[in-house]
């Protein structure tokens, strides 16, 4: 499945162009795009600047997104996908970020796209230190024969039928819902949670339907603020949907801790009053622990909950 988050990340300019789609030694080469772009009878793969792909937390608890998230940076520019060619390189992958103390993946090899029928399927080996892992992007094009990998064109990939995104480590672990880092096209919501001793908690998150999908939405957090505190980096921040994303769970790790917290973890929902008592706040260990409760005095839902007019 392929879902994508705004994350931050220095621009590229598209490689230049080439006109034909395979290079002398039979490797597909990216070339500057547009909308108007002449395949030439090919298939394609257009990617714009700065085209990211965010893990989501879908299907896996708040510690476990805490230990591995991954951000995948796409190279910019066209790909031209040859009809008749079943197995050729390409450069697709520009980086592969992991949380902080996995790694810092690098290519281990060249990326390569292989074809049956009108399905694309691109693998790219990284290697992590010890760790050894593949990123793997299934594309069809049974309807158009280009692929933009916008974040409107990415949203369509997030049921698995017109594709998916993998993130795959020997070890058996596996990222396998994607989308674009705070697609432009979603909404924020907001919760404002207060507390008897004067402190606050502001958890933002940004939120979109997805085409086919009826027991969830693509969701995921922008920022938490703890009093004068904001975090705003992907990779301390946890979310977990229940379905219709009516049942929100959320985690935020402080790095360096506020005082004395490290973070904390938050049991909420987005429809029901009242909403102070069907919400839990407790503290997050050092050790990614829940730790002691601190009980709300107020809490404030600001937004469109999931599949709502």
């Amino acid at each position: 499945m392929l879902i994508f988050a705004g994350c931050s990340s220095a621009g590229q300019e598209p490689d230049s162009g080439v006109a034909d789609a395979l290079d002398g030694d039979g490797d597909a080469r990216p070339d500057s795009g547009s909308a108007d772009i002449d395949l030439d009878g090919n298939f394609g793969v257009s990617v714009p600047g700065q085209a990211q792909a965010c893990s989501l937390g879908l299907g896996r608890n708040l510690t476990d997104q805490l230990h591995l998230k991954a951000r995948i940076h796409f190279r910019p520019g066209l790909i031209l996908l040859p009809r008749e060619a079943d197995d050729f390189e390409a450069d697709l992958i520009e980086q592969v970020e992991l949380t902080p103390g996995q790694g810092n993946p690098v290519a281990d090899g060249p990326g390569r796209f292989t074809r049956e029928g009108v399905i694309y399927s691109f693998s790219q080996a990284l290697r992590a230190g010890d760790r050894r892992l593949s990123v793997i992007l299934r594309l069809p094009f049974e309807v158009e024969p280009l692929r933009v990998l916008d974040s409107g064109g990415m949203l369509m990939l997030l049921g698995g039928e017109e594709g998916w995104l993998r993130l795959v480590f020997d070890d058996g672990q596996e990222l396998n819902i994607f989308h674009a880092c705070a697609p432009g096209a979603a909404r924020s919501n907001q919760y404002q949670i207060g507390f008897a001793d004067g402190s606050s908690l502001r958890l933002s998150e940004w939120m979109i339907e997805v085409p086919g999908w009826f027991m969830f939405c693509a969701a995921g957090m922008t920022s938490v603020s703890w009093n004068e505190r904001v975090v705003d980096d992907f990779f301390q921040l946890a979310y977990q949907p229940g379905n219709h994303n009516i049942l929100e769970n959320f985690a935020v790790r402080f790095d360096p801790p506020a005082g004395d917290l490290h973070g904390l973890v938050v049991y909420t929902q987005s429809l029901g009053v009242p909403l102070n008592e069907l919400t839990q706040v407790f503290e997050l260990n050092q050790d990614l622990t829940v730790g002691e409760e601190m009980p709300p005095s107020s809490v404030t839902y600001l937004g469109t909950a999931c599949n709502m007019p």
